[in-house]
Parts: structure tokens; sequence; C-alpha cells
């Protein structure tokens, strides 16, 4: 173990070729490297250390990631984001030599630069004068990475009072902070300002904008929409040749699990029902339970997660982060690395628990929980690494990653919405599910949803002008229409849901 004070005057007295010999061993990106080191001011966490393209490190970075830590700022996933954006604008800084000169006589030219490329793109005319090749990203994009240099150039501002001369990041950051603060500018507004201008390379900013909306709150007859449109989540969901996909997909739509909630879930938190099929187990992923077929009896998360770690394996064909995961097996919100997995909590009825495996999901559909239920032998007979998470990656037998999850959602939405959409689209479509198509109340959707509040379930509730719960109830007598089967109900809501 070792100080942060002494790292840096090791880093900074090493040689340049012993530095990039330390460097390959690093984790690769072609703009930044992060390695998480154990250090005796936290014993008990990896610090983070980003290494930026040309091999430095930033002493201002790592002093603000050293207070973010000590007062619990936020979780491992938010500090590591506010420390990507960083890297990725001293990396466009390094490559823009001309205008070093300019940038440093006025800073805030440099982050207005790099977060318009970052919007707009930096190709025209299928050519890039920057030599960068960014696409355009989405205005949210933008202006979340915007929010998380901002938590950095206050830091500066308030705390950075001496910069090393080789920390080229931290000096520009606290000048433009002090130009900042002169002249009242903000990057945010600047860029809230700029959506019904023209931008440097003609590009206009309301068809920007225009795209970003059917993104992001897409309209059906009129009503704005953050749900999975109803016509298409079945030729989405049946489109999957994956069966990890298309498993996640139907917990998603139909039990309105999170999709981090979806990767928590192990194999043994998959049980049979005495009546056919298969009930799944929800709890914490720390401290809660999941059922051991050897024992027939409940068992903590973490010590199952033990007993596979302990058990010696092969690690043919895998990197430095899988073999890590597999020999220090914990929990994944525990993690610093790709499988790191939030956990937001859950609040459950009482009536969905159940004396020996503990609460388990409670469908909204039977059709959709029987189509589940058949994937599950194939799931579990699966090529899987020594690890019990039930979705994997089929190539390596690793468990799915949110960001595999997520990209991968978002690749296959466009094919069929002919735009993206993200997979938390599907906890919104569940909302509706519940009051269009089901009649439920507002408080019975937010058991199936699991929330608290009824506040936090009206985000998702939303009715639509023209219900069909008159038709459900005339073609199947008193029934709520959870009875159906999965192609009446596929025909009914493509048919009827207006």
């Amino acid at each position: 173990m070792l100080t942060l004070t002494i790292f840096l005057l090791h880093y900074y007295n090493t040689p340049l070729s012993r530095k990039l010999k330390l460097e390959m061993k690093l984790k690769r990106t072609s703009i930044y490297r992060i390695e998480y080191y154990k250090t005796k001011q936290f014993p008990n966490k990896k610090f983070p250390i980003c290494y930026f393209c040309d091999g430095s490190v930033s002493p201002s970075l790592i002093a603000f990631c050293k207070m973010q830590i000590e007062i619990g700022g936020g979780s491992n996933r938010a500090l590591r984001r506010i420390i990507i954006v960083v890297a990725r604008i001293y990396h466009f800084y390094l490559t823009q030599k001309q205008k070093h000169t300019e940038w440093q006589e006025e800073p805030t030219r440099l982050f207005l630069s790099y977060f318009s490329a970052r919007l707009h793109g930096t190709i025209t005319s299928k050519s890039d004068e920057t030599g960068l090749f960014y696409q355009p990203v989405k205005y949210d994009t933008a202006s979340n990475e915007i929010k998380c240099f901002e938590k950095f150039h206050e830091w500066c501002a308030r705390y950075l009072n001496v910069v090393n001369d080789r920390d080229y990041i931290g000096s520009l950051t606290k000048t433009y902070t002090q130009e900042q603060k002169k002249s009242k500018f903000s990057l945010l507004a600047h860029l809230d300002d700029g959506k019904s201008k023209t931008d440097n390379s003609g590009s206009k900013w309301v068809t920007r904008q225009r795209q970003e909306f059917q993104q992001d709150n897409f309209s059906l007859n009129g009503h704005n929409y953050k749900a999975f449109p109803h016509n298409s989540i079945f030729e989405f969901i049946d489109s999957q040749t994956n069966i990890n996909f298309k498993a996640a997909m139907l917990l998603q739509a139909f039990t309105g699990l999170r999709a981090s909630e979806v990767l928590h879930i192990l194999i043994t938190d998959i049980v049979p029902k005495n009546r056919g099929g298969y009930e799944v187990i929800v709890s914490h992923p720390v401290n809660g339970n999941t059922y051991y077929p050897l024992s027939k009896q409940a068992i903590r998360r973490k010590d199952l997660l033990h007993k596979f770690a302990v058990q010696a394996k092969s690690h043919v064909g895998l990197g430095d982060t899988d073999i890590e995961f597999l020999e220090h097996m914990r929990p994944r919100v525990d993690l610093e690395n790709k499988y790191n997995l939030e956990w937001k909590g859950m609040t459950f009825p009482n009536v969905d628990y159940n004396p020996k495996f503990g609460y388990t999901l409670n469908w909204s559909s039977d059709a959709a929980h029987r189509e589940f239920s058949r994937l599950v032998h194939k799931l579990q007979a699966q090529a899987r690494r020594n690890h019990p998470y039930l979705l994997i990656t089929q190539s390596s037998g690793m468990p799915l990653t949110l960001s595999n999850y997520t990209n991968t959602f978002r690749y296959k939405s466009k094919k069929i919405l002919t735009f993206e959409i993200g997979p938390h689209s599907l906890r919104h479509f569940c909302g509706e599910f519940c009051a269009n198509a089901l009649n439920m109340s507002v408080d019975q959707t937010k058991d199936i949803l699991r929330h608290a509040s009824v506040d936090s379930t009206n985000k998702y509730y939303k009715k639509s002008k023209q219900k069909i719960r008159s038709e459900i109830l005339q073609l199947h007598g008193e029934g709520d229409g959870r009875d159906l089967s999965w192609e009446e109900l596929k025909h009914k809501l493509n048919e009827g849901w207006c």
C-alpha cells in the first residue's frame, strides 16, 4: 500500500521508458486508462488513478477524487463519469496543438469548443480537420457531461490554490473558474441558448432537437411517451435470437424490473412453482437471500458468491478484469469495473412473500410469465464460467454487463422503431400496461413496480386517451386480461391499445 503523495512523487520521478511499461499493464482505451490502487488513506476502498492519453496524471484530479471519497460524494460510477469527462477534455486539448496558445490565454474557449464538438460532431463534408472524427451525441449526453465537469471545476474554484506546472488540465480549469466568476458564464446555459441557432458546421439545432424529441419522448396519438411503444413491443421481444436478451426484456416489460436489477438475478433465484413454471426471487444483492438447492434452504447471496470464488477453474481466453471478477467474486454493487451494477432498492407488499423463498416477482401478464418460464431450462444450461449469474455473454460465458445489454438494446430498438431507445423504456411500458391494458389502480401498479411511494409510480402510470379496458371485458367477461395467451395478448394490444 502507498500514500497518494508518495505515488505522485514516484510517478514524476519515473523515467519515461519505465512509465510507459507500467502503463502497458493498465486498462486501455484510446483516451484514458483508469487503474485502482489500495492506499493507506482508504484501506477498504480502491482509489482510482486516471492515466491520460500521453501517460500523465493530474494531481488536481487525484485530489478531487480523494475529497469525494472522504466525504462520500457520489457512487463509484458517478466519480468515474467525472474522471472520464476530464480525461476526454485533456485528450481534446492535446490533439489541437495549433490552438494551445489561444486556449491557455482563454480556457473558456477550450471547454466551449470541446462540448460543442461533442454535441455536433467534428465531421463536415466527409472530412475532419481536427482528426478526432467525433460523432454527434444527444443533447442530454452533452449536458450531463457538462454537469460532470462543473463538479470538478467548482471543486477547483473552492479548494485548488497551487497548481503543479505539469498539471495542464488543473491549471486550465483553475483559470477558467476565475474567468467564469467574473463573467458569470455558464457552459450549460450556452448550450441551451444554442438550441435554435446554427452551429459552425452549418447544422441547425432545430433539426437536432426534433430528433432528440423523437428518441426520448416520442408521440403516440398526441401524447408524449417515455415507454417502449406498445404496438412494437412484441415484435421487438420476439425478434431476439439471444435468449439472455429476450429473458431480460420479458422481465423488464412485465415485472417492471430495472435493467441493473435484472442482471443481479442468480441461477439460484429461479425456483419451480408447484403448478408449473418458475418464480423469480428478488432480494438485496449483498444482504439478501437466494435459494441454495443443495441444502434446500435460503443462503445469503454474498455467501453463495464466495462458494463460487473459491473453486479453481480455467480462465483461458479471459481478460484481467474477468479473471479478477471470478477469483475475488463479490456482490456487483461493490465492484469498480465493467461488472458493477447499481441497486436502488425495492418495496414489496406482504402478499408477495414466500416463507420458503422470500420475496418473488409479481408478473403483470401470465402469458409473459409463461414465455419466460419456457426459456429457463435453456438459460440454466448455457456454458457459463464459474459464477452463478443467470444472464451471460454467450461468447465468453461471463455475466452480462449493463453496458453490453444497454448498447445492444439501443442498437436493436433502432431496427424496429427507426430510432434508439434505452432499456428503461420497458419499465415505463410496464406502468402503462398496468394502467391501460389491465386497468389497475395506481396503488396496484405501485406494488408491481415495487415503489415505496405513489409519487414515484405516477411517473410511470400514464393512461392513453382511449383505453381498451371495455373491449377486454367484452371479449373475456369479467377477466382482467392476465389469462390471455401470448399470441392473444399480442394481437389484442396491437389492435386495440390507443
